[in-house]
């Protein structure tokens, strides 16, 4: 697995009040089992479902904001023929 850390940082840059993000760390994990000629792996990425914004306009027509991935899980299989 892994984790990411994010600083926070401004939005958007132009006319009125900057709009700042908050700072975040992200964790994957993965896991899994092999033997010689497959393979099988599981994985979460954002494993704790944090929810945070990656883009911020509170100055827009209508506020905008995108919104990071959330939790996703699932499973690989691999195999060598």
């Amino acid at each position: 697995g892994d984790a990411k850390y994010t600083s926070d940082y401004t939005a958007r840059f132009g006319e009125g009040t900057p709009d700042k993000i908050a700072s975040r760390i992200i964790v994957n994990a993965q896991a899994g089992f092999k033997r010689e000629n497959w393979e099988i792996t599981a994985f979460a990425e954002n494993l704790f479902n944090k929810k945070y914004l990656t883009f911020a306009d509170r100055d827009a027509a209508s506020v905008y904001g995108q919104a990071g991935p959330r939790r996703t899980f699932g499973v690989n299989l691999k195999a060598k023929f």
